[in-house]
């Protein structure tokens, strides 16, 4: 079959990232404190800040997660991860902040206080409950830190316990309000929940509570837990599907169908049969820079597209591959295709976002959020492995297509094959390096958000999908020049933040 030479103008369109263009200010009665920029993670998730972690190894896992949801953003745990890694990652997520955890660590009165010291360091106390009822745990007392200090390691549980008698409970279906006066009224630290019968339901801490205080725009879930999402494999359905399967009953909240090419066929067949088997649970698939690519994962019943090949700092996809779209580009052609089909699904803008001002052209582009790698890598809760030069701390951040990741995860992401183990070649398409340490999630966030919610302000947009009707300017390199610190010998810098905003390390 002859194929159809089609004129080069004819396939080439004109591509813009983020230095090519600024959004542009707009007559405004908006205050940037009255700016809203919650937004929709992906179909059925909603979070209070634009701000997703990217799922690398040098990125996110339990403490970033932790962090960034505290926040109010969302984070995604790697898919280099083992299964038994992800369990114990997504029941430490769950457990740090609780509404009313459901199923609390148990005593019984035959347990000795050793046994009972062994369970979990990081609670202080456990309810005593006995089964005299079936499977159903009927609250007996509870043992606290208090209860056995100065006691003796064999002493019994039912020996040393505070007994039901002079303990403070409450219904479940007590409200978050309720639970804090009770427990501040009575000065207790953890509040069994019982049902008519005086089994238990549930614990609510003063600790949890607390925390939910602190931080009032965490994501969480319906149970006041923090959320949590998962990157899988999309090179094998039915492993993504089993995974997943063992990850739904610790309280996983979305999965990320993680891979460089979401257009192709394998990466849709994962989507859609992720969706068939676990409908109520939020899909999102990419990665994707095109319309027809996007299409596929939108058809297959994807709750959010993200969209990014190759913008990364770590990434060399579009040098070794020659494939790859701007990054505003690719975010407003997807951003298009969504309106085109009447459809609801958010974009989540991946990669290449080095500095404050190019949040909100990601956004402005078609983008509900934005996922950061590189930023995030720099910070105290990234997992990264610290790095000292001189008297300058320096955090290790690599690629997934990196060489040194392929080798130690395999390469099915890049549709590469082989676990490192074999012969087959390599051909990376990211790299690894060091990113300066920059402090706190919180601190970078807390810069960023205020940045968005001015430069919003400028706009008139008071909220995120307002700004997808803002107007931007192609701007040449002189206008790129002038908009950037200029014709000063030196430039002081107010903060380290600031010092990292306008490029400095």
């Amino acid at each position: 079959m002859t194929t159809k030479w089609v004129p080069l103008e004819e396939r080439l369109i004109e591509g813009l990232t983020f230095d090519d263009v600024f959004v542009i200010p707009h007559r405004s009665e908006v205050h940037p404190r009255e700016v809203d920029i919650s937004t929709e993670l992906c179909r059925g998730i909603k979070i209070a800040t634009p701000f997703v972690s990217s799922p690398m190894d040098t990125v996110t896992e339990e403490k970033m997660v932790i962090a960034i949801e505290l926040f109010g953003g969302a984070g995604v745990l790697h898919k280099g991860m083992s299964g038994p890694r992800l369990k114990e990652a997504l029941t430490t997520i769950k457990r740090f902040m609780a509404g009313q955890i459901k199923n609390p660590i148990k005593a019984t009165p035959d347990q000795t206080l050793r046994a009972v010291k062994s369970m979990n360091s990081l609670y202080t106390g456990f309810p005593v409950v006995s089964f005299e009822d079936g499977d159903k745990p009927k609250l007996l007392g509870i043992i606290t830190r208090r209860d056995m200090d100065g006691k003796e390691p064999g002493s019994l549980v039912g020996e040393s316990m505070t007994p039901r008698e002079r303990l403070v409970v409450a219904a479940p279906d007590i409200s978050f309000d309720g639970a804090l006066n009770l427990m501040r009224r009575h000065k207790v630290e953890k509040l069994p929940l019982v049902d008519a019968n005086d089994h238990l339901v549930g614990l609510v801490t003063r600790r949890d509570l607390d925390r939910r205080l602190k931080h009032p725009k965490a994501t969480v879930d319906n149970q006041g837990r923090l959320r949590v999402g998962v990157a899988v494999s999309g090179a094998n359905p039915e492993s993504a599907v089993e995974l997943v399967k063992d990850l739904i009953p610790l309280g996983l909240d979305f999965v990320v169908v993680d891979s460089a090419h979401g257009g192709n066929s394998a990466i849709i067949a994962s989507t859609r049969s992720l969706k068939d088997t676990f409908s109520d649970l939020p899909v999102i698939a990419g990665n994707v820079a095109d319309r027809s690519s996007a299409e596929g994962l939108i058809e297959a019943g994807c709750d959010a597209l993200r969209v990014g090949v190759g913008p990364g700092s770590i990434c060399s996809t579009r040098i070794v591959t020659g494939i790859g779209v701007p990054q505003i580009t690719a975010v407003a052609e997807c951003r298009g295709l969504v309106e085109h089909l009447g459809s609801s699904v958010p974009i989540i803008a991946d990669g290449g976002i080095s500095q404050s001002g190019q949040v909100i052209k990601a956004l402005a582009a078609g983008a509900s959020t934005v996922m950061l790698g590189n930023l995030l890598a720099s910070t105290i809760e990234s997992p990264g492995e610290v790095i000292t030069r001189g008297n300058q701390k320096f955090k290790k951040h690599r690629g997934m297509g990196s060489a040194e990741a392929i080798k130690k995860y395999g390469g099915d992401r890049y549709f590469q094959e082989g676990d490192g183990e074999s012969e087959t070649v390599i051909v990376p398409e990211g790299v690894s390096g060091t990113v300066p340490l920059r402090g706190t999630v919180s601190e970078l966030l807390a810069f960023f958000s205020v940045a968005l919610r001015n430069g919003m302000g400028y706009n008139g947009a008071k909220t995120i999908s307002e700004l997808w009707e803002a107007r931007m300017v192609k701007v040449t390199a002189a206008g790129l020049k002038e908009a950037a610190p200029h014709d000063l010998t030196s430039i002081e810098s107010e903060t380290s933040t600031n010092k990292q905003e306008t490029g400095g390390n």
